[in-house]
Parts: structure tokens; C-alpha cells; sequence
């Protein structure tokens, strides 16, 4: 009965990770070269120039990665110099499977959301 159930779960664990795996490719762009492209918006945390990195608070990535904390390499060092904690950002989140690397291009400051709040008498 104990493999009987093991198998059961095993053979459902790797149907589960078939449909993740067909659900993602169709909702994300990939090149010839399969490096894949996905939008990113987000907030600048923090900024370590010396390892041209930024730790960015992101949004849910559709098809790619739910919103979380985390670090990305930013290899235009123009841009990261420009960059400053509580930026709010869009970028193209570049992903390169063959090297398992990935990195931030095209980033842009964008304004904060306007506040529903309304403006203080004069």
C-alpha cells in the first residue's frame, strides 16, 4: 500500500511540474538564443555599486516569479548611479538559461502612484 501511494504522488508531483513548465513558456517571450525577457516594476531597496547590484522589492512577474525582495545584477553602471533607495522602477528582467544568469536592462525611474488623498487646502 506504501509504494502503491508513493507512486500515486510521484506520478501527480510530475504532472503538476508539466503543466507549470507548458503554462510558462506560453506566457513568456523567449529569443532564438532562449534567453527570455520578462517586464519588471518594482522599488530600489538598496544599491551596491561595487557589485553592480540592487536589491529591488518587485511585483508578481507574471509567469515567471511571484512579487518577493530580491537582488539583481544592473550592468550599465550609468544607471545604477543614477539610481537611489525608494526609486520606483520598470525594467526588463533578462533571464539566460544556458548560463543561468539573469540582470536588469532598459531601467527606469518611474513617479509614485498618485495618492487618492486629497490635495491640503491652501
Amino acid at each position: 500500500m506504501w509504494r502503491l501511494s508513493c507512486g500515486w504522488l510521484l506520478v501527480g508531483g510530475l504532472w503538476m511540474m508539466t503543466g507549470a513548465c507548458s503554462e510558462k513558456a506560453s506566457q513568456t517571450g523567449t529569443g532564438g538564443d532562449g534567453v527570455r525577457e520578462y517586464s519588471l516594476r518594482g522599488r530600489v531597496e538598496t544599491i551596491d555599486p561595487g557589485r553592480k547590484r540592487a536589491v529591488i522589492a518587485h511585483e508578481e512577474i507574471p509567469g515567471y516569479m511571484k512579487p518577493m525582495t530580491m537582488g539583481f545584477s544592473i550592468p550599465d553602471e550609468k544607471v545604477l548611479q543614477s539610481l537611489h533607495s525608494g526609486d520606483r522602477i520598470e525594467a526588463r528582467l533578462v533571464f539566460d538559461p544556458k548560463t543561468n544568469l539573469s540582470w536588469l536592462e532598459g531601467v527606469q525611474v518611474i513617479p509614485p502612484p498618485a495618492s487618492d488623498a486629497p490635495a491640503p487646502s491652501p
